[in-house]
């Protein structure tokens, strides 16, 4: 059901999923304090569906966000093997903004 939910939420662009996932993720996650950290999409991603899903869903949890992260190649994930998106997310992302030891990032993505 989860695997849909993110299926409709990022491939057929339904803003209302987020308010559903975001429900999901604080009652997993619990009470946090922490800054949410939403990995940034591709722009052309961002483009395709009229938002940016992930920054969607992190600011419906109600917590924090912080975009410390700014991404830096192109590469698609799906259908990628796990070794594969490994090494890929290894290198899609620098940071874009101070990062503060004393706080506690949780980072969010839909993969």
């Amino acid at each position: 059901m989860l695997k849909n939910l993110i299926n409709v939420y990022k491939y057929e662009s339904v803003r209302a999923v987020s308010l559903v996932l975001a429900e999901k993720l604080r009652r997993t996650v619990g009470d946090y304090n922490g800054m949410i950290v939403p990995l940034p999409t591709i722009g052309k991603h961002i483009r395709e569906r009229g938002f940016d899903h992930m920054a969607l869903l992190a600011q419906k949890t109600g917590w924090k966000v912080e975009k410390v992260l700014k991404r830096v190649n192109n590469t698609v994930q799906v259908g990628a093997s796990a070794d594969r998106r490994k090494k890929q997310a290894a290198m899609a992302y620098a940071i874009a903004a101070t990062i503060k030891p004393e706080n506690e990032y949780l980072l969010l993505d839909d993969v």
